[in-house]
């Protein structure tokens, strides 16, 4: 039953929601860690900071990992697949849908589009941010990297690694 369950809310989550993984962060911690309770939420600031770590697309790194903790490897397998085929067959869609259309039609759909993935992507962060600023430690280290990120214009590649080095040393001393 819950495997059911799993692989409807990943297709429905892969279905209504546009603009890649990050968009989807939303919709994914709501049905788990806030309605149905699979995993929690230390759980879930885990699987989103290594889906960000691990190389190929969030959502689908994320999928992986929530289904691996509900139902092991089976349920790891089947939730990557059901959070990807919806998406899928919507491209195939609009793939043949868009080469009718006029090219300013088209345009202004993806306008539109990027407007409404941005407003996901906030939901996003201001959703995580009060769960992942959860001692002195880790609201420095936010600030510092975002200071770098802004003003110093420092690689997120050079900050992920560095700040994962700190964290990791502070995790252990």
């Amino acid at each position: 039953m819950v495997l059911l369950r799993m692989i409807i809310t990943f297709m429905k989550i892969g279905l209504l929601s546009f603009g890649g993984g990050y968009a989807m962060l939303p919709l994914l911690r709501e049905d788990f860690v806030n309605i149905n309770h699979w995993i929690s939420v230390k759980e879930w600031l885990r699987i989103v900071t290594v889906s960000q770590m691990t190389p190929g697309p969030i959502a689908v790194n994320a999928a992986t990992f929530i289904g691996y903790l509900i139902q092991g490897f089976f349920g790891s397998l089947l939730a990557t697949v059901s959070v990807v085929l919806p998406s899928v067959c919507i491209v195939m869609l609009v793939a043949k849908f868009l080469k009718n259309l006029d090219t300013d039609t088209t345009n202004q759909l993806f306008r539109i589009t990027r407007l409404v993935v941005v407003g996901l992507i906030a939901v996003a962060g201001v959703q995580m941010f009060p769960d992942a600023l959860i001692d002195v430690p880790t609201i420095v280290i936010y600030l510092v990297a975002l200071g770098l990120t802004l003003w110093k214009k420092v690689s997120p590649l050079v900050l992920i690694f560095g700040f994962g080095l700190l964290g990791a040393i502070l995790a252990y001393s």
